[in-house]
């Protein structure tokens, strides 16, 4: 199923509702990250948002541990998810030449927040349900 699909992640969006992502490849994609979540190995109180965001997006051969990736309508995203002292944090930023067009805000900022891993769980359960993976 090929849905427009856009997260809102402490009231700010990911994601565009111009393109369409298959919705269990978003669910098992997400699923697959939250149970394989990796440790961030840094002190990320001597980081701002821009420069975690350069660290994590400079990691090369190890990026694939915290790279996010939820389908089409999120190509124009780099979204990274890891550990951290046991909490759960999320990083995005859109990529330098979207190819869809984003609020003059969301552009050439970093967004980072902890994020409740429970919450997630429970949301994407529910979206299983709707559209019939669970039965």
């Amino acid at each position: 199923m090929l849905v427009p699909l856009r997260l809102f992640i402490k009231n700010n969006p990911i994601g565009t509702l111009d393109d369409y992502t298959y919705v269990i490849n978003f669910i098992n994609n997400f699923m697959f990250k939250l149970e394989h979540l990796f440790e961030l190995d840094i002190n990320l109180k001597e980081f701002d948002e821009l420069n975690l965001f350069n660290y994590i997006h400079s990691l090369g051969e190890d990026l694939y541990r915290y790279r996010l990736k939820l389908g089409d309508s999120f190509d124009d995203y780099y979204i990274y998810i890891y550990m951290y002292n046991d909490k759960t944090y999320l990083t995005w930023k859109i990529v330098d030449a979207p190819f869809f067009t984003y609020h003059k805000n969301q552009i050439n900022r970093v967004f980072s927040c902890e994020i409740n891993i429970h919450e997630i769980q429970g949301v994407v359960k529910e979206l299983k349900y709707l559209i019939g993976m669970n039965k």
